[in-house]
């Protein structure tokens, strides 16, 4: 990857213990006993034959095990590596291979409009450059494609900022706001992505049996467009 996108490896090794803690201690999110729940506003778009990114999909796809529709997934993740030494050090061999990318370099390892969805849920919080992720979400999309944002309410508040939980989304009014510590940075997420011919499908603020999720869907009606100047 061209560009210099990490966490350090204190932070990073803090998320790798929360995943191993919850196979071998609290047991409360045990991948052999998957398919995740995904929720009905993301399992009615889905088709056969779809190609899915997943975006910060950690050490399995939540998709790993979801075996409803006929669909090509690609899981990335910024922590892959240790997130594959986590899986043999457990004895679990996964199905989808989490490929390492950050979600900040989705194009440069994809390039443009090549899948049909864009799907993260509880990682943009996780990242550098939330706002960075979802353009290049939103660049390997395919015209027609949809982009699923799923995440905890003000997920770095709740979490004191701590170690990788770093930014807030919620929404407002019908709008998805994001911001960090700092208010200074906040962003009306919705606006940012209708000006890339993006259309809203769903705002939501409460997810199945988890309260505390919102979820966000688009559908992108052209080709991406690129704003950044050129040098």
């Amino acid at each position: 990857m061209t560009k210099d996108v990490q966490w350090d490896e204190k932070t990073a090794d803090a998320e790798v213990n929360h995943f191993r803690d919850a196979q071998t201690k609290n047991n409360n999110d045990n991948w052999k006993e998957r398919p995740f729940d995904f929720p009905t506003q993301l399992t009615t778009l889905l088709k056969d034959g779809m190609d899915v990114l997943d975006v910060g999909a950690g050490p399995v796809s939540l998709f790993e095990k979801w075996k409803e529709k006929n669909i090509h997934v690609t899981a990335t993740d910024i922590l892959a590596e240790k997130y594959a030494k986590l899986r043999d050090e457990l004895g679990y061999e996964a199905d989808i291979e989490t490929l390492f990318c950050p979600g900040e370099c989705l194009s440069e390892l994809f390039g443009i409009e090549s899948f049909d969805v864009s799907f993260t849920r509880n990682a943009l919080d996780h990242c550098i450059d939330p706002k960075e992720v979802v353009d290049q979400m939103m660049a390997v999309l395919r015209p027609g494609g949809f982009l699923h944002i799923q995440t905890f309410f003000n997920e770095g508040a709740g979490s004191k900022y701590q170690n990788m939980h770093q930014w807030n989304l919620w929404i407002d009014k019908n709008v998805l706001w994001l911001c960090g510590k700092d208010k200074s940075n906040k962003t009306n997420l919705t606006e940012h992505i209708e000006k890339q011919n993006m259309k809203p499908l769903c705002l939501d603020t409460s997810v199945g049996k988890h309260s505390r999720q919102i979820i966000a869907i688009f559908q992108k009606e052209g080709s991406y467009q690129n704003d950044t100047e050129t040098i």
